[in-house]
């Protein structure tokens, strides 16, 4: 037991001094993401270009009818019709810029504070429809709406809330993925790797060292990321600072999905120029696809289903999950989520050591 104690301390304090050494351990696991978060928490562009408006179903009026098909009729307008207790959570939460409700001869508009311009947008929209609207005979001739607004503080998500869990993700994976494949690929050049494989010590605790070691240097680039991003740009998850041990969790968990991924292409890959484009072809396909800068349902159908295939995918739902919707680990998206990570974790690791230990 105390051997194997020393063995794991040995592989990682030697594996961190080897990372803390390597340029390319720091270029893609903390300079690529610091420049995205700069970049982008500048921009601060919205990460979707429409409205986001809720209808309060139950009222089946003729005017009604008129009113959803007025709205449904403009090319920015998306409309969400559901019960109104759940849309009003849904605009607290940022998720919507208004609801709508037809109570009478009154056009009731709650609004999202955050959102004026889209706020005042559909309230022109609604102008032209009362409009219209008093213009016809529907049983109603002759009567004017009165639009009445309530504005709500509701929360503000900004691109940089949206982006930060997608630079995270991106960060996580190719940190982990061009880390180990390169990595080993050096230590099976200098032969260091077949003569760990046939000395006395356990392959285990050289892989367990390894693990170890990249899980905690990626994890503490990245919070530095996280950091930082709160200092400059005054992130903050939904739930504060209390959601960041369940983030860390979320984040441990994909470091380990693509470690396994880099192992398993260490293992199957005998030279760089092999392991390039093994490691391309998964980091970059995952990078456009898996929702890092917009989300998946952006995407065209038969896409999303590719990218819902994607390891990055899932671990970018986990991430925006706990930080954007304040849920917590237990929930079924984040748990759900975390559960095909896993999945990955293990096929990858198990095939990836077998092959690992194998090497010339």
């Amino acid at each position: 037991m105390i051997n194997n104690y020393r063995q794991i301390k040995g592989f990682f304090v030697s594996s961190t001094l080897s990372l803390v050494r390597t340029p390319t351990a720091w270029i893609f696991g903390f300079v690529f993401p610091l420049l995205f978060v700069v970049g982008f928490g500048f921009l601060n562009t919205p990460s979707i270009n429409s409205i986001n408006v809720g209808w309060v179903e139950g009222n089946s009026t003729d005017a009604s009818i008129q009113i959803k098909a007025y709205l449904n009729r403009s090319d920015l307008i998306i409309l969400t019709e559901d019960k109104e207790q759940d849309l009003l959570k849904l605009l607290s939460a940022g998720d919507l810029d208004a609801v709508v409700k037809l109570e009478n001869t009154t056009i009731l508009v709650y609004s999202n504070a955050n959102r004026p311009e889209n706020v005042n947008f559909l309230k022109q929209n609604l102008d032209q429809i009362n409009a219209e609207l008093t213009l016809q005979s529907l049983g109603i001739q002759d009567t004017q709406y009165q639009i009445s607004e309530q504005v709500l503080n509701a929360r503000e998500v900004r691109y940089i809330d949206f982006v930060l869990p997608g630079i995270i993700g991106y960060s996580i994976m190719s940190g982990a993925v061009f880390g180990v494949a390169f990595g080993f690929l050096t230590l099976r050049k200098n032969m260091v790797l077949k003569r760990i494989f046939v000395a006395p010590a356990r392959k285990t605790n050289f892989l367990l060292g390894q693990t170890l070691s990249r899980l905690i240097y990626i994890l503490l680039q990245n919070l530095a990321v996280i950091t930082l991003a709160a200092v400059v740009f005054g992130y903050s998850p939904r739930n504060g600072w209390t959601a960041y041990p369940e983030i860390i969790v979320v984040m441990s968990l994909g470091i380990l999905v693509f470690l396994s991924i880099g192992y398993l292409i260490a293992g199957i890959a005998k030279t760089e120029e092999s392991a390039s484009p093994l490691a391309n072809l998964v980091v970059f396909p995952q990078l456009i696809l898996s929702g890092t800068f917009f989300p998946v349902t952006n995407l065209p159908t038969w896409i999303a289903t590719f990218a819902g295939l994607l390891p990055l995918t899932y671990l970018n739902q986990a991430l925006r999950a706990v930080s954007l919707e304040g849920y917590h680990l237990w929930n079924i998206e984040v748990a759900a989520a975390m559960a095909v990570m896993l999945g990955w974790t293990l096929l990858c690791f198990g095939v990836g050591s077998k092959a690992l230990s194998v090497v010339d």
